[in-house]
């Protein structure tokens, strides 16, 4: 495996781990877990590429700005211009489903 190779299979690891960092930011503490004034007017997308922009001045420009993308259209398919964003974006997507989908008795 190339190094360029491996920077994106990390990379895309980054971005299905920091992809809803922004709910940090976005939500206040539990147990009510209420939307923030910034949260409300911004969303978890938009603070979660702020927060892993601020903290990624370390990665190579063409990594960072890849991990920024996938992070920033993972709930926007047609927008997705990687591989990588794209299966991010559909895996978001199952787990979605996944998590909204009734318990049934099987």
């Amino acid at each position: 495996m190339s190094r360029r190779s491996a920077a994106r299979r990390h990379n895309s690891i980054a971005a299905a781990l920091l992809h809803d960092v922004g709910r940090v930011r976005e939500l206040g503490r539990g147990p009510a877990f209420k939307p923030t004034p910034e949260g409300a007017l911004l969303g978890h997308v938009q603070l979660g590429i702020r927060l892993v922009d601020e903290r990624a001045g370390a990665l190579d420009p063409a990594l960072r700005a890849e991990l920024l993308h996938a992070i920033a259209t993972h709930h926007d398919r047609p927008a997705a211009r990687t591989a990588e964003a794209a299966v991010l974006y559909h895996a978001n997507q199952l787990d979605a489903v996944a998590a909204t989908r009734p318990v049934g008795d099987d």
